[in-house]
């Protein structure tokens, strides 16, 4: 988990996380963290953000971020974007996730420190199968010329996938292979 270092102090700062706003999730889906922070000073301030993914069934931190410093001035409101996408592995169907989230007074932590926190959940599915890498050689082909290629897949659901079977196609070539 994340907190504040001097714990949570001083009323000038609010700290939101907007996105995710709850929910279930994949492995391999893209999350954007998005935290809204408002100074409600009367001064500017220099505000970091710091952020850290946190799977709570396992105790282990998947992701940490940190801001760069952005001057919010008086009464004024920052938003603050960060890309997540969900591990295929150090994750399991049905683990909670936590998003930890400070924003801080960059010169005073002492004095504004404020936290914030949502969790979603991943999601379960029985059938579910994922490439995981992908690879043509050569990546370029002439005319006639021979292409190879070769794919990693990875069982994500909960079912066994003894019949998942590659579909391979294009129009402007004229290919439609299972």
């Amino acid at each position: 988990p994340l907190f504040c270092d001097y714990g949570e102090n001083g009323n000038d700062l609010n700290i939101d996380i907007e996105e995710p706003n709850g929910g279930d999730y994949l492995p391999g889906d893209n999350i954007e963290v998005s935290i809204e922070v408002e100074n409600t000073d009367n001064d500017k301030m220099d505000v970091r953000v710091e952020v850290v993914i946190y799977n709570t069934d396992t105790n282990e931190k998947l992701k940490s971020y940190k801001s760069s410093v952005n001057k919010i001035g008086d009464d004024g409101k920052e938003d603050f974007t960060f890309d997540f996408t969900v591990p295929f592995s150090d994750v399991e169907p049905g683990d909670e996730i936590v998003v930890y989230a400070i924003a801080y007074d960059d010169d005073n932590e002492k004095d504004n420190c404020v936290a914030a926190e949502e969790d979603f959940t991943i999601e379960e599915k029985d059938d579910a199968v994922i490439v995981t890498a992908f690879e043509i050689t050569p990546s370029a082909a002439k005319c006639g010329s021979t292409v190879e290629a070769s794919l990693e897949v990875q069982n994500i659901g909960t079912e066994d996938q003894d019949n998942a079977y590659l579909s391979i196609s294009s129009s402007l070539l004229g290919i439609s292979e299972s």
